[in-house]
């Protein structure tokens, strides 16, 4: 009876909230937030968020050297390569149908053949949809196929009608000019007949066209579920970019306006100068590089200094474009173009991290835009018979292996050493070194096969076998540049041993053939070994020399004195 009082007339307690984020107060009023979906948010912001984008494209430093960038590192100079792979039963490549098939796709890769406008060869127009899809957020590819074979048409998505929200006769709903099912699978896309920008030129763009999702790629990055439309990737930096390229002008125009020397003249006295004045009567001045003007009697100069750029300029700009770098996936050093106080393992730990980023992009392409390309581009081919191959294989022969570009690190030579000791240690196969580089593991070894055939008809070999192993490195230090030949690593005390390269394993084996040969005595050539690779310790250079069988120098006859009187 007691605890049923206590609770019956006990003040109720204070409730408490699970999140401080949650949490209201004077330093969180401005932070407005609402409960909406992606399509939600985006409704009536698209197309302004599309025109910013592009405004800093053409107009900022930062965006324009972000996007190539973002292609040179994606892309690279031939753009994502094809291998195909289809195989027989027997689990063998089928090499006579993937040469065909391959030697296709070269030809309709050129300018002229996939694309509609003919301007544009197949590594044009993958530049060209990475840079919409990161700019404007998404791009649309209508496939259009031809008797003469498959051609791309790229359109910007201004032409899928925004302002189009509705609910077709067929029960399908239209959102943001996107029709989809009720499993919010798109269906078919709504077009305007031109661009709504090109009013000026053609009234046409208010009419509406209905073409099938089978012809229509829309690659976008999808950011939440149910999303129907692209964001660009700018969007979480473009006020950041657009106050800094402000701060940035104003700084610049401070400092010229200081380098001027900008100044104002003072009187003792309100009169007293009879002296030549201009209409506005202000006294003239003609200020030359390396001249003094003599003033009037009673005249002073006051000069006005703005002291810019200021010393805290760079460390602010830097600051600024580290959040910028942040939200673009990317680092400082490669968005600012600044490799100051960067050292080996600070870049190595960057490019890493980054370009893991241009992997995902890479996937993003390959998944969404060129294997859905590949599959159409073979359909229609396989169906005009140009292939000679018969369609119903056409799940056999739809085996595309798509590569994107690799890069080379910093030190190549280190990575080299750590690929090969993977290699002989069994941790990684050979094909999966060839496949970081880029390459395929079919195409290398047939192109060192005949290179091999080639060098054997003029008389050379190239694969001559060195008769001693190379001393794999084990430097795993990453402090700093860390040396790589064996002199710098004397020098800075590494008791590990260093790799030796084939010039180097060469000189020893020299070294020990000219003892064999009785030319050096076997102690004078242990002292070259010693001097010339320190880091090889006396018992190594010991069992080098441990086989050689030392022979006597060749006794060199000296010339006998000749007497002045036998002479002649």
């Amino acid at each position: 009876m007691i605890q049923y009082l206590k609770r019956k007339f006990s003040p109720p307690k204070t409730a408490v909230r699970r999140f401080n984020a949650t949490q209201s107060s004077r330093l969180t009023l401005d932070w407005i937030t609402a409960c909406l979906s992606q399509d939600g948010e985006l409704k009536g912001q698209l197309p302004i968020l599309r025109d910013r984008s592009r405004d800093l494209e053409r107009n900022n430093e930062w965006v324009k050297g972000f996007l190539r960038s973002l292609e040179n590192n994606t892309l690279g100079e031939k753009g994502v390569s094809l291998q195909v792979r289809a195989k027989e039963p027997s689990g063998q490549l089928d090499e006579i149908a993937n040469n065909i098939i391959e030697r296709a796709w070269k030809q309709w890769s050129k300018v002229g053949n996939c694309e509609v406008t003919g301007r544009h060869s197949w590594v044009d127009v993958q530049r060209l949809i990475l840079r919409c899809i990161a700019r404007d957020g998404e791009v649309l590819i209508r496939m259009i196929k031809k008797s003469t074979g498959l051609c791309l048409q790229i359109l910007e998505a201004d032409l899928l009608d925004d302002s189009y929200n509705a609910r077709a006769d067929n029960g399908n709903e239209i959102r943001f000019g996107v029709e989809f099912d009720s499993y919010r699978r798109p269906v078919a896309y709504h077009l305007l007949g031109n661009h709504p920008g090109d009013s000026q030129f053609n009234a046409d763009f208010k009419r509406r066209i209905r073409v099938p999702a089978e012809e229509i790629i829309h690659p976008f990055k999808t950011e939440r579920p149910e999303q129907s439309r692209g964001i660009p990737w700018l969007v979480s930096s473009m006020n950041r970019l657009k106050m800094l390229d402000g701060y940035a002008e104003a700084e610049l125009v401070a400092a010229r306006t200081g380098a001027a020397k900008m100044g104002f003249f003072t009187k003792a006295t309100p009169d007293g100068w009879t002296g030549e004045i201009d209409d506005d009567g202000n006294l003239p001045v003609d200020s030359s590089p390396g001249t003094i003007e003599e003033l009037p009697a009673g005249v002073d100069f006051k000069s006005w200094d703005t002291n810019h750029p200021n010393s805290g300029y760079g460390d602010f700009v830097k600051s600024c474009l580290r959040g910028v770098a942040t939200s673009l996936g990317i680092s400082y050093n490669a968005l600012s173009n600044d490799l100051e106080g960067v050292n080996y393992s600070s870049i190595r730990a960057g490019l890493i991290e980054e370009r893991e980023v241009w992997k995902a992009v890479q996937r993003m392409m390959i998944d969404h835009v060129l294997e859905p390309v590949f599959e159409a581009w073979l359909e229609v081919e396989l169906l005009s018979g140009r292939l000679g191959l018969p369609f119903d294989k056409f799940f056999k022969f739809n085996a595309p292996e798509f590569r994107g570009r690799r890069w080379a690190w910093v030190d190549p030579k280190k990575d080299m050493e750590a690929a090969v000791l993977a290699m002989r240690n069994r941790i990684k196969p050979l094909r999966d070194i060839i496949a970081e580089a880029g390459d395929d593991i079919y195409d290398v070894l047939a192109k060192v096969k005949e290179d091999e055939e080639l060098a054997a008809s003029y008389g050379l070999s190239l694969s001559e076998e060195v008769a001693s192993e190379t001393i794999v490195s084990t430097d795993n230090s990453d402090d700093g540049d860390s040396p790589s030949s064996n002199e710098e690593a004397a020098e800075s005390g590494e008791i590990q041993k260093t790799g030796m390269n084939g010039a180097q394993i060469a000189s020893l084996i020299k070294l020990a053939s000219e003892v064999g040969e009785g030319l050096i005595p076997l102690k004078s050539a242990k002292a070259i070994a010693a001097a010339a690779f320190p880091l090889l310790s006396e018992a190594e250079i010991n069992k080098i020399f441990a086989n050689t069988t030392a022979k006597k120098p060749a006794k060199i006859d000296t010339p006998k004195k000749v007497n002045e009187s036998q002479e002649g």
